[in-house]
């Protein structure tokens, strides 16, 4: 069993990120990439990812997370969608979801097999 979570190369290549999208977006590839499926051995394509858990795996406030997330949203880095698969893409969207699901943008997933 594997002790590690894999981070794609293109994480690296945007280490101009701010401390707080870094932070936030580390989240999602650890609960994107970090799980396999025991049954498939397939990692998850999303994740079902609480403000509360990002401020606590991050010890960001909640506007900074909420800041950070629309930042790599809009920078294609992550993807927001709701229960049914819907993207997320304004705030203002994502504000009036119970669930929200994150998933890495293809910023990030380009050229990871």
């Amino acid at each position: 069993m594997r002790n590690y979570t894999k981070v794609p190369n293109t994480v690296f290549e945007h280490l101009n990120l701010s401390e707080k999208e870094l932070k936030v977006l580390l989240v999602v590839v650890r609960q994107v990439l970090g799980w396999k499926d025991p049954i498939t051995g397939n990692t998850k394509n999303r994740d079902w990812i609480s403000q509360r858990y990002y401020c606590m795996r991050t010890g960001l406030s909640n506007r900074s997370v909420s800041t950070a997330i629309d930042d790599l949203v809009q920078k294609k880095m992550i993807i927001a969608t709701n229960a049914g698969g819907q993207e997320l893409k304004t705030k203002e969207m994502r504000r009036m979801q119970e669930r929200i699901y994150y998933s890495l943008g293809n910023t990030i997933m380009k050229n990871v097999h």
